[in-house]
């Protein structure tokens, strides 16, 4: 049973095309050994939505599942009878609709959305190399690295390997906690459930890639092959180690064509980063 939102999915390839359009190059901020491995192995992982740092990101308590309608939990349990039991379906389906095996397949439908929303992954970017924050926060104190990604072709490059579902969004920032029916707005649930997030995290400018039907190793990712040439650009820490700074340059040179690396370096006597 599909619901239309036509106001949504209109929205939604808009912002798609003007994400693509607006930034052309987006950039992951990484501790130095994360970074050398995404140079080194032309990989990126994707994480599981259950290992966020924020303990508010990705809160599946944002999509509402309690206002199922008996119309459309008869077309799941008729159209998916790989994922309900046979008990559940035959109650439902083949004895009509009773209190009991309704509450059953209402559970059980539950049970079958969450765990198929953690099959969704995701991989954070930011629109820009030079956020203060950013350097501190996610590069073990500007020791580490930001490497920059042609956004067409590190998207290109990653839905090669997949057929699942998949997007790219900038994250948007809200005061309030969203909470969406999710058979009123199925599709707007799901993307308001993956893509927004406290106004407190406003500042990091994050720009998310995500798709569904994921397999997690035992640390919660999934690594998935990048094209070499979606790699643009490779921004050095302020307080990154010489030794390190030469292996980072020596591996650009013998592995890479075409990306450009900068030493960043503190602006005088302002806050900046240049």
């Amino acid at each position: 049973m599909h619901i239309e939102e036509p106001e949504f999915e209109n929205n939604f390839e808009q912002e798609t095309l003007n994400l693509e359009d607006n930034h052309p190059e987006i950039f992951k901020y990484t501790q130095f050994e994360g970074g050398l491995k995404i140079l080194r192995d032309k990989t990126i992982a994707l994480r599981s939505p259950v290992n966020m740092n924020d303990p508010f990101d990705c809160d599946i308590s944002t999509i509402n599942f309690n206002n199922i309608t008996r119309r459309y939990l008869k077309y799941v349990l008729d159209k998916r009878q790989d994922i309900f039991d046979n008990t559940t379906r035959k109650n439902f389906l083949l004895k009509g609709i009773n209190n009991d095996a309704y509450n059953k397949a209402v559970e059980d439908f539950k049970l079958v959305s969450h765990n198929n929303l953690l099959r969704w992954g995701l991989t954070c970017f930011s629109e820009n190399y030079s956020n203060l924050l950013m350097w501190s926060h996610y590069t073990k104190s500007h020791a580490g690295i930001c490497i920059g990604f042609d956004t067409r072709k590190l998207f290109l490059s990653i839905i090669k390997s997949s057929q699942a579902d998949r997007m790219i969004r900038k994250v948007k920032y809200s005061d309030t906690f969203p909470i969406l029916d999710y058979f009123k707005h199925p599709n707007e649930s799901l993307t308001n459930w993956l893509t927004v997030k406290s106004s407190a995290w406003s500042y990091e400018k994050e720009i998310r890639i995500l798709f569904h039907d994921l397999t997690f190793n035992s640390d919660g990712l999934c690594i998935k092959s990048i094209d070499p040439e979606s790699i643009k650009s490779i921004y050095l820490g302020y307080k990154i180690s010489k030794e390190n700074e030469t292996e980072i340059r020596e591996l650009i040179d013998r592995e890479f064509k075409g990306v450009t690396i900068k030493k960043i370096n503190r602006e005088p006597k302002t806050y900046n980063l240049f």
